[in-house]
């Protein structure tokens, strides 16, 4: 399997589903979420790795900093940013060396946004 295609595996998804559940676990208030259903939402909504990696992030975000401001009711706000996310359209042709620079230096961002989450729970 590729590395492009790691992120549909099981063992790595469940390390997400992880993640996620140790968030929520830590919001003072319950949320009625689950980080699996969180995590099948996001997969089920991504046609990349891209797409996946970047909607995690958003999320993760969501709650920490919903966490951090004590403004804890967040299930639906959750689930609106999966429904609605969207993927951006280009406005003009561009040509193709141009949009692989541009796939190449978001894929970069993406990975060490990741990198850094997973770095913050260790």
């Amino acid at each position: 399997m590729s590395h492009q295609e790691n992120w549909k595996t099981l063992t790595f998804r469940q390390s997400v589903v992880n993640k996620f559940d140790h968030e929520l676990r830590c919001l003072i208030s319950p949320v009625e979420l689950s980080g699996k259903e969180i995590e099948n939402q996001i997969f089920d909504r991504s046609g990349s790795q891209i797409d996946y990696l970047g909607l995690i992030s958003k999320i993760m975000i969501l709650i920490r900093t919903k966490r951090m401001t004590k403004n804890e009711d967040i299930r639906d706000e959750i689930i609106e940013r999966i429904q609605t996310q969207k993927v951006p359209k280009l406005l003009k042709v561009m040509p193709l060396s141009e949009v692989a620079e541009l796939e190449s230096a978001f894929e970069t961002r993406v990975h060490q946004s990741l990198a850094d989450i997973m770095e913050e729970d260790n």
